[in-house]
């Protein structure tokens, strides 16, 4: 984005090779290559002003979408995975009833006193 948008004015005294353009990000400053994008190029239907800055963050969102295309899918599969995780977890970890953080009970009630197998004086 930032060699599309280093196009500028040179400064003053700054001498231009012949067919060279000036451009701030490029080493030397000067590129063979016209200014891809420029102000106007491209009428926006929804009202946002067409500029450079704008036209650049287009095209930066197109190639990322491009280059990822099922980027999407691939968070909404990771959430779903954080969220089952965290709902399985609460409800496996030992020491804990019911995955609440209550403390866990001393075992099951019992009805009846124990009785042992061994007599006791």
């Amino acid at each position: 984005m930032r060699c599309s948008q280093g196009i500028a004015r040179r400064r003053p005294g700054f001498d231009l090779a012949p067919g060279m353009h000036y451009n701030i990000a490029f080493p030397g400053h000067q590129i063979a290559m016209p200014p891809p994008l420029v102000d106007g190029a491209v009428p926006y239907t929804d009202g946002t002003k067409p500029t450079v800055d704008n036209y650049a963050r287009d095209v930066s969102a197109f190639l990322m979408r491009a280059a990822e295309p099922k980027l999407e899918e691939r968070h909404e599969l990771g959430a779903r995975v954080v969220i089952f995780l965290i709902a399985f977890c609460r409800h496996h970890v030992p020491g804990e009833a019911h995955g609440l953080g209550a403390p866990a009970s001393k075992g099951p009630r019992m009805r009846h006193k124990p009785v042992s197998p061994f007599p006791m004086p």
